[in-house]
């Protein structure tokens, strides 16, 4: 990457150029194809130490070109964006942008029958965040390779700085603009050896971006091996061994050190759990015939008791919104209960000569009763997926009846203990495009619009939580008597946010949790297995920056028990474990391995937060700003 201690400008040598314009496209959609395979079902977790080399050597010898001769620099009078994309780099990134949306076509397929619209506006963003990415780590290596650096620094220098580069921009796209998007990372294949024990780590020190930032030194110390002449190549290899080499060796100290000790400590205090998977269909759910919430309510509350008095757990869980009703708050319930409010369902038993036409009326609170009622039956507390109303009130409609308002409605988990509703966390981050519009959500009548268009006959209509919540539960038994539980939910897509599940577990560096629990609707995701299996890879990564275990209560699977390393303990469902309890009805129990009394958690979790992904936003703003002012001075 580097050539000599002269000059970098006339050292770096000239005539290369960016490279044929199909390179770049072929060099995406090799990152698309290498990137899907990192990722489950498939998880060849090795491909992604190779995804961006072709591109990275492309960048490189783009980088190495421009360096030496900055030809394509706008002058200071030119305006901004004439000086942001003078050259010939900006096309060529964002073909290879265009490259990976084949990629992000297939990893998003389950979107189609969701918003037919949508589906591919969001590949093509997702595939412009890509040529984003290519653009800007291309201009930060220009900058390095034209400093008077010797060969080796530059190219050390080069290799750690592209790769920040490239994380600081998935970590923009994943978890700071329009709410964010946090998938398909180029690191996040490599939970598996990690969680393995024999793959070095960042993530306790410095967020999942740091492990991603390793991936993509590899990656361009393999780009460096076949760029340029034999001399450049050899001094490119050299001088890029060297943050890779501090990084893994620092990688392995918190995996002995800090991350194998947490595990081993927690062996010995375990907490039985019950997560019920509901296998209810996303457009059973959405759109329900009228009985038929009933009936799955009941089989649940059938299965769930029968399981629970065999079993004896410590905590019973359902999945995301699985108890259907208009607010499962007392405030709702006292509400209908004050109104008489009722529902009236097909009765088959009732039914008139030919079995057709009859029907029953069950009250409103229905769903509330059947539910604490057998909660006190079992006497097992149970956190359950519900939604939940403030201020709800029924208004006349015109043509007769009463319509339900309600000031505010959230998607709620609920506790569930002593035979009646105790507590509830509220989700604080919606899910950007499945439960709310980024930016649009501020204008309901926009935003109903927007979802008219893309996916017509569904709302968006759910509040924000306010506050974080922990819920405790007792616990196992220990040597002063009854312990206590705290467990954090994050909710569906919380999981795949660090700033989300670090403000749930942690208040002002102090742990106030020892479990995660993620009650998640995966139905979204129909026949899909990918989708299942990276939406629990992710809520694996946040085990390990937090250094805490996670249960999964998910409706149509992948349900699991997951420790502080990231490892699957158990997933799936009793009887049908793994890949064979996706899409099924059922439970799944087992025993979760807490940390023990003393554990502070990660020095991520406490003090540092994303430091990583922060820090490569800020280099990426840097080469931008440096980028605009090499256009001024010209």
């Amino acid at each position: 990457m580097g050539q000599t201690a002269s000059t970098g400008a006339a050292a770096a040598g000239r005539g290369t150029g960016p490279g044929p314009w199909w390179a770049w496209l072929a060099g995406g959609l090799w990152y698309g194809l290498a990137l899907t395979l990192s990722l489950p079902a498939v998880s060849w977790w090795f491909m992604a130490l190779m995804a961006l080399a072709p591109l990275g050597a492309l960048m490189l010898r783009a980088a190495r070109d421009r360096a030496a001769s900055p030809v394509g620099a706008a002058p200071g009078r030119a305006g901004l964006w004439a000086r942001l994309t003078a050259g010939r780099v900006w096309w060529r990134a964002l073909l290879a942008g265009m490259g990976a949306v084949p990629a992000f076509l297939y990893l998003n397929a389950f979107m189609a029958d969701v918003t037919g619209p949508g589906y591919p506006l969001v590949c093509l963003y997702l595939g412009v965040w890509v040529g984003i990415g290519v653009w800007l780590c291309t201009h930060i290596a220009a900058w390095t390779m034209g400093r008077r650096w010797p060969a080796g620094v530059a190219s050390g220098v080069t290799t750690a700085a592209v790769g920040l580069v490239w994380v600081g921009v998935e970590f923009w796209r994943g978890q700071v603009f329009l709410i964010g998007f946090p998938w398909y990372y180029l690191g996040h294949g490599m939970i598996e050896p990690i969680s393995a024990g024999w793959w070095p780590t960042l993530a306790p020190l410095a967020g999942m971006p740091a492990d991603g930032w390793v991936v993509a030194m590899i990656n361009l110390w393999l780009a460096a091996a076949v760029t340029g002449p034999v001399a450049q190549r050899r001094a490119g290899v050299s001088g890029a061994v060297a943050p890779v080499a501090v990084a893994v060796v620092a990688g392995t100290a918190v995996q002995v050190l800090v991350v194998q000790p947490a595990v081993q400590s927690a062996q010995g205090r375990g907490w039985p759990v019950l997560m019920v998977q509901t296998n209810l269909p996303q457009n059973n759910k959405t759109f329900p015939k009228p009985g038929e919430e009933v009936a799955n309510f009941d089989r649940w509350l059938e299965l769930t008791e029968r399981t629970a008095k065999a079993l004896q757990p410590g905590l019973v869980a359902w999945p995301e919104t699985m108890v259907p009703g208009r607010g499962l708050n007392p405030e709702a319930v006292a509400e209908e209960r004050r109104l008489g409010i009722y529902m009236t369902i097909p009765d088959a038993a009732a039914a008139g000569p030919g079995g057709a036409g009859g029907q029953r009326q069950l009250p409103g609170d229905y769903f509330h009763n059947r539910l604490v009622e057998m909660q006190a039956r079992i006497g097992v507390p149970m956190l359950v997926g519900a939604v939940t109303a403030d201020g709800l009130r029924f208004e006349q409609r015109e043509g007769g009846g009463l319509r339900p308002k309600a000031d505010a409605r959230f998607n709620s988990v609920v506790l569930v203990e002593g035979g009646r509703v105790a507590e509830r966390y509220d989700k604080m981050v919606l899910t950007p495009f499945g439960e709310v519009i980024p930016i649009a959500w501020r204008f309901p009548a926009v935003q109903q619009q927007l979802l008219n268009l893309g996916a017509q006959g569904m709302r968006f209509d759910l509040g924000f939580g306010q506050r974080p919540h922990v819920f405790s539960l007792a616990g196992p038994v220990g040597p002063q008597g009854g312990e206590r539980v705290r467990v954090v939910t994050p909710i569906c897509f919380e999981q795949t946010y660090s700033h989300q599940c670090r403000l749930l577990t942690y208040a002002d560096g102090v742990r106030r949790a020892d479990l995660l629990l993620n009650a998640s609707n995966d139905g979204w995701f129909a026949e899909f297995t990918p989708g299942r299996g990276i939406h629990m890879l992710t809520g694996r990564w946040r085990t390990l920056e937090l250094g805490l275990p996670m249960v999964r209560s998910v409706n149509t699977g992948l349900s699991a028990i997951i420790d502080s390393r990231g490892r699957v303990l158990a997933s799936g469902v009793d009887g049908a474990p793994g890949r064979a309890g996706e899409r099924v009805e059922g439970v799944l129990s087992g025993v979760v391995p807490l940390p023990p009394a003393g554990y502070a958690g990660t020095p991520f979790g406490r003090w540092l937060g994303d430091v990583a992904g922060w820090a490569g936003v800020t280099l990426a703003a840097v080469s931008l700003l440096l980028r605009l002012w090499a256009g001024r001075r010209r």
